[in-house]
């Protein structure tokens, strides 16, 4: 949460580069690519996020968030306009997390999230 707070606080340009620095002292600490991939998803750059996703889950495919990390992918490709491979993101998370997939949608991104889970309830009801 701290994260997408001081993204939002127009503090993107700073957690940018924070984010670039932890991976370039650490490539193989998967919170720093996470790190990274959020800010990618915040500063338009999707495939960027893409990317760093892919290797955050490489380097740690059970982390504690590893749910989020699935959270972004659906953002990620949403945003991309490849709303199957967004819906797969979301399909993956109740196997993650069953007990916080409820309380996470609409909380850190409303502008993303809106859209998107309009088409989650209508693929849901069909």
């Amino acid at each position: 949460m701290v994260r997408s707070v001081r993204f939002q606080a127009n503090n993107g340009t700073a957690n940018d580069f924070a984010a670039q620095r932890a991976v370039s002292i650490n490539p193989s600490m998967p919170e720093a690519w996470d790190w990274l991939s959020w800010n990618l998803l915040m500063a338009g750059d999707p495939e960027g996020c893409i990317a760093a996703l892919e290797l955050t889950i490489r380097l740690n495919p059970l982390g504690p968030f590893t749910f989020i990390l699935y959270d972004n992918f659906s953002q990620a490709y949403w945003e991309l306009g490849d709303y199957e491979a967004g819906l797969e993101g979301r399909r993956a998370q109740p196997d993650l997390s069953p007990e916080l997939v409820q309380g996470i949608d609409g909380v850190e991104r409303p502008e993303i999230d809106a859209r998107r889970d309009a088409v989650l309830r209508r693929a849901m009801l069909e």
